[in-house]
């Protein structure tokens, strides 16, 4: 089992290696805010997280109605002209609070952007709730289906037990199965890969 620590805020070296020692072996961090801007703690947070022995590092995208294609080069340029060393994008689902009332706007404006994502040549997966992308998109939109999916379900069990299918996945790669922890003065939710 891997443990990975999910954050969204500058965090050190020490406390990386605080959280590694702690049990969490892999990180993700936020590199592009709900408020459509790229993170700017996310690069000194990578490099920290690899100094710190972390075994691998992902990054993600919080997704919004407002989140348009030019996030896709906002984000691969970031990471070009930062040098971060990362393994995927997480494409982060947004609550229902972020998007439009009509699901076919949402679908438009979610695959627009992950066919921008896609055609920069990012590694992608996604990060939902089922019912928050029952609410936004509908059941039936199977557009991400193919990419890995880390779901949202805070029951407190690192385990894949309660899953059940949505937008076309019928298993999950990761899970948050805690969130808005305190580890080692980091806030992060807690993500795992059972396998």
């Amino acid at each position: 089992m891997t443990r990975i620590a999910e954050v969204s805020t500058l965090v050190s070296m020490t406390a990386f290696g605080c959280l590694k020692n702690s049990g969490y072996d892999a990180v993700i961090m936020r590199c592009y805010r709900p408020e459509g801007a790229t993170d700017r703690n996310c690069a000194a947070s990578v490099a920290n997280a690899w100094n710190a022995g972390m075994g691998h590092v992902d990054v993600s995208v919080a997704l919004t109605a407002e989140t348009d294609v030019t996030a896709a080069s906002s984000v691969s340029g970031y990471i070009a002209d930062n040098s971060v060393k990362y393994g995927m994008v997480w494409l982060d689902v947004q609550p229902k609070a972020r998007w439009k009332d009509e699901q076919a706007d949402n679908r438009r404006a979610f695959t627009d952007v992950l066919k921008a994502f896609t055609d920069a040549g990012l590694s992608l997966g996604v990060c939902a709730t089922a019912g928050e992308w029952s609410q936004i998109f509908g059941d039936d939109f199977t557009a991400a289906a193919r990419l890995p999916l880390l779901y949202r379900d805070p029951d407190g069990l690192p385990n894949f037990a309660g899953f059940t299918k949505f937008g076309g996945w019928t298993r999950p790669r990761l899970k948050a199965y805690n969130e808005n922890l305190a580890r080692c003065g980091v806030q992060l939710n807690s993500v795992v890969d059972p396998s």
